[in-house]
């Protein structure tokens, strides 16, 4: 079965394979459309961070705190919340 092209595709013209690589055209994306909070990619970058550190324990971040944990959920909903409401745009 054939992949279904992306949102960032038809806007675009790229695809992304790797986590930077969506990152990277999502900052791009950010860029182009006026619809987008210009912050969402670095709200983006720092969540890949916490990501990461959880995976491997990276020696990047400490400990991650209940209030830091916090504002990542408080973000993520955020970021979810944007990049739907623009994609159901018409």
């Amino acid at each position: 079965m054939p992949r279904r092209r992306s949102s960032t595709h038809a806007r675009t013209g790229r695809v992304a394979k790797t986590h930077a690589g969506v990152r990277s055209l999502f900052a791009l994306l950010a860029r182009r459309e006026t619809d987008i909070a210009h912050d969402l990619p670095g709200v983006l970058a720092r969540a890949y961070e916490f990501k990461e550190h959880a995976d491997y324990r990276t020696a990047k971040m400490a400990d991650v705190s209940a209030a830091q944990a916090e504002t990542q959920i408080t973000a993520a909903r955020r970021f979810v919340g944007e990049v739907t409401r623009v994609l159901m745009a018409p």
